[in-house]
């Protein structure tokens, strides 16, 4: 592997050998297993365990990691039994509330181009675009992922052409070994005319009204067909990352993706011989055999070219037509000096684990308390003779006596702490439970926007704010798309033709008109 680009590829001393190794190993060590833990606490799946006592549930949760042993049972001192385990995954619904809110309902994008008939071809073949890679679906999974990790990073990418006998997304499931970077990356130069239909020239104007709707459904099809050539594949953090400017930490010049990687999901985990053969499970940190740095493959681009490695070994490289990097970074909440955003899940794993554990101390009391039991004092055979109702006990024993306990007692601190808890929930993430549809008890007549616009300011707040972020990451997205087909003579666009503009949907109207003018953005 050389120590830095050569001839046509980029330049940079973070390039080299010794510092790709370096940060390829960080990825797999440090920042794989945060980034999965972050995930766990938002899925919380459940890992089937042969080794709990019987009479417990035969499973573990990913939310147990924050437990104490005296609940779990994982002890590497004393043999600790395992408690009653209660998780509530009050970080899910939050985080799933925050999407909702944030791409629930569809974006309009328009495009800032002076001509009328020019403005049309390309609004509309940037909606084939979207819908081509998932549409509304595909930036909820951005939402998502940021909301989990932090960030999100996309690559945007030009596939080889697509007969019309193929699959409408088989070029989206191709994997990057599946097919050979010189057509990902540069595509076919074949440029295609949409402003004339097949067999017409650009001049000539149909004669009969059929011939124009003919005309159109023709365009919108070739237009359909340009845009499947476009690919956003999102790069999950735990196998990717970006060499960083020396000048702006956050303004990347080169992107680093493994393509030997494991599904965010927990893989099965590989265990010894030994350990099959006695049924232990390995902690989760160590579900996975970490690779070493030189035994994967990984590919790097830069805005004017690509190399792809196995190990040491360069494998594949070529230049890029693009001269701009084709990533596209979200912070999920901008923060200043780095290039990850702030998580919405990290904030509240220690009120999570908090609230998990004062859940599971008081339904392990609940179990111990939950029947009455009896203690016969100089009673014979007492224990021969169960207690109920018309039941008689004979004894000489003068101090004979049958001794009450047990039972449900109250606990107000304990209820108090956990609705506190509840509480700082809700402060940290900005979600509300009347924002999710949980409405406990009377809150008044909160049937006006005006009283939910109170009720849920912080979220409408937190929602705006993601809106700074994600709203220039899409325009980017469709920027570099167009620039994409562009370089290829697919699509022809200038600079300022590639520029929209996003009408978001207000999450509350304020009153029939705001409903109106979020349905038809004209109205406004």
């Amino acid at each position: 592997m050389p120590n830095t680009f050569d001839s046509h590829r980029l330049k940079h001393p973070l390039l080299n050998h010794a510092a790709l190794r370096q940060r390829i190993e960080h990825l797999l060590r440090s920042d794989r297993p945060r980034h999965r833990r972050l995930w766990d606490y938002y899925r919380n799946p459940l890992t089937p365990s042969s080794t709990i006592a019987t009479g417990h549930r035969p499973y573990r949760q990913a939310q147990e990691w924050g437990l104490p042993s005296r609940i779990t049972g994982r002890s590497s001192t004393d043999s600790v039994t395992r408690k009653e385990v209660v998780i509530e995954n009050d970080i899910a619904w939050r985080i799933d509330t925050m999407v909702d809110w944030l791409f629930g309902q569809p974006i309009t994008i328009r495009s800032l181009a002076t001509s009328p008939e020019r403005r049309e071809q390309i609004e509309a073949i940037e909606r084939h675009i979207l819908s081509s890679n998932g549409g509304i679906g595909f930036l909820q999974k951005l939402a998502l992922l940021g909301a989990v990790h932090g960030f999100v990073d996309v690559v945007v990418k030009l596939t080889g052409n697509q007969t019309p006998d193929d699959e409408p997304n088989a070029s989206h499931t191709q994997t990057p070994t599946s097919t050979a970077c010189h057509e990902q990356w540069l595509g076919n130069s074949a440029s295609a005319d949409v402003d004339s239909a097949p067999g017409q020239s650009p001049s000539h104007a149909p004669d009969r009204p059929h011939q124009a709707v003919h005309v159109d459904v023709e365009r919108d099809n070739m237009l359909r067909q340009i845009a499947s050539r476009i690919r956003f594949e999102i790069v999950e953090p735990d196998r990717g990352f970006a060499i960083p400017c020396t000048l702006d930490p956050a303004r990347p010049i080169a992107f680093v993706q493994l393509l030997d990687h494991q599904s965010s999901e927990s893989a099965p985990a590989q265990r010894s011989f030994i350990q099959r053969l006695l049924g232990t499970q390995i902690p989760s940190e160590n579900t996975l055999l970490l690779p070493t740095a030189g035994d994967i493959a990984f590919e790097i681009i830069s805005a004017h070219a690509w190399q792809r490695y196995r190990g040491e070994s360069l494998e594949e490289s070529g230049p890029l037509d693009l001269n701009t990097l084709p990533l596209v970074h979200i912070q999920n909440v901008a923060l200043p000096f780095t290039y990850a955003g702030a998580s919405d899940v990290e904030p509240l794993m220690p009120l999570q684990d908090e609230l998990n554990t004062r859940l599971s101390d008081r339904a392990y009391r609940l179990s111990m308390q939950s029947f009455k039991m009896y203690l016969g004092v100089g009673i014979d055979d007492f224990v021969d003779q169960p207690v109920g109702p018309g039941r008689l006990w004979q004894t000489f024993n003068e101090n004979a006596r049958i001794v009450e306990f047990g039972g449900d007692s109250a606990a107000p601190s304990e209820d108090r702490h956990i609705e506190e808890m509840r509480e700082a929930l809700d402060k940290t993430s900005g979600v509300s439970p009347v924002a999710a549809g949980a409405v406990r008890g009377r809150i008044g007549r909160l049937t006006s926007a005006a009283a939910l616009r109170v009720t849920m300011q912080a979220l409408m707040s937190r929602t705006q704010r993601k809106r700074t972020t994600y709203g220039p990451a899409i325009a980017r997205l469709i920027e570099l798309s167009l620039a994409w087909l562009d370089t290829a003579g697919l699509f022809h666009t200038t600079a300022d033709e590639r520029r929209i503009h996003i009408d978001w949907p207000h999450p509350v109207p304020a009153d029939t008109a705001q409903a109106i003018a979020d349905l038809d953005p004209s109205a406004r």
